[in-house]
């Protein structure tokens, strides 16, 4: 064998070679990942990603607290509530049946009344007063088939007058 070794003491020796040698001349080391750099041009695309990495990094955090920020803006009942009035165009009377739906049902959220439309239903029943005002609003969110449908369902479970 070319490369063998008598003895620990000339494995320290060779190995102590070696490493003098990366030493005195570092540009010829035996890895170039180890080598350090002079190149000043290098270390600037170093710093130059790093601080592009952090920036993206600070960035994030800033743009997750303000999406987080204006979600719980636009969670109160209030907001929402006035966003549906206004999609379904309904005016102020409307707006103030539906506040009385609620609240005549304990209800925390008025805008529950846009998908269930027991909530309008059991309101009739309570006032009947607004009874008319309050299936013509049925009628305009929920479509004159469901208001039929339920005027008939109301007629068969009603017992004949005689």
């Amino acid at each position: 064998m070319p490369f063998e070794i008598a003895s620990l003491a000339d494995c320290a020796d060779r190995l102590s070679g070696v490493l003098l040698a990366a030493a005195v001349d570092g540009s010829h080391s035996a890895d170039p990942w180890v080598r350090p750099s002079n190149s000043s041009s290098e270390n600037g695309w170093w710093t130059l990603i790093i601080l592009g990495i952090a920036a993206l990094w600070v960035g994030l955090i800033f743009w997750n607290r303000s999406r987080k920020r204006s979600k719980q803006d636009g969670q109160s009942w209030e907001v929402l509530f006035q966003e549906l009035c206004d999609l379904h165009n309904l005016s102020q009377p409307d707006r103030e049946l539906l506040i009385a739906c609620a609240l005549s049902q304990n209800l925390e959220q008025p805008a529950l009344a846009f998908v269930d439309p027991r909530i309008l239903f059991r309101h009739i029943q309570q006032d009947p007063h607004s009874a008319a005002a309050a299936q013509d609003l049925v009628g305009r969110l929920f479509g004159d088939a469901l208001m039929q449908e339920i005027v008939n369902q109301s007629a068969r479970t009603q017992p004949a007058s005689g």
